[in-house]
């Protein structure tokens, strides 16, 4: 026999500031960022390395958002190995990212092959941590891009940063904080 009852839920929202954090002593961190203008549309990718090593942007036309979170990640990565980043630390603020990139076993059909070149780059640097990071704490690799539907090559890596960036570059150095609300769920069955 099995009861069922109406369960009762409250959402409640809760502020929780946010910021990027700096990668630890002797590491490097990448933040990339993908956008796309609805789900598919008109996509491009962005990012940094931190510290400001170096930038990119690039315009990829028709994508999945989530596809451009992964073009955006394997651009980054590529960057990272093309100047010998030898520790670094992957900020993502897409979860299902870090966990395909994470477990060999969790994979999605649709971005196989994306998923295999970016796990296949992983492995040339030889310390890698991953990690999430909410949007906010992703703003400069957020603002990369944004500029990916303007510029009208393929792909452009930066090596001084953009003036919309410099300023979001000063709010990270500095620690400052965005609020970010989470909605939290608190139920019990009646």
């Amino acid at each position: 026999m099995y009861f069922v009852g109406k369960a009762n839920r409250r959402i409640t929202k809760a502020t929780v500031q946010v910021r990027w954090n700096r990668s630890s002593v002797g590491w490097c961190k990448l933040n990339s960022d993908g956008l796309a203008l609805g789900n598919p549309k008109r996509a491009s990718r962005g990012g940094l390395i931190h510290g400001w090593i170096k930038g990119f942007t690039r315009n990829i036309g028709i994508s999945s958002s989530v596809e451009a979170e992964l073009w955006a990640l394997r651009d980054g990565l590529s960057l990272c190995i093309s100047i010998n980043i030898m520790a670094l630390e992957i900020e993502e603020d897409v979860k299902v990212i870090l966990e395909w990139m994470s477990n060999e076993h969790s994979c999605n059909l649709n971005n196989s092959p994306h998923i295999m070149d970016c796990r296949a780059l992983i492995n040339q640097v030889p310390q890698v941590r991953m990690m999430h990071c909410f949007l906010e704490a992703n703003k400069c690799a957020d603002a990369l891009a944004r500029n990916g539907p303007v510029i009208h090559q393929d792909l452009v890596i930066y090596d001084n940063p953009l003036v919309d960036i410099i300023m979001l570059l000063y709010y990270n150095e500095i620690g400052m904080y965005y609020e970010r609300i989470r909605l939290q769920t608190v139920g019990f069955l009646g």
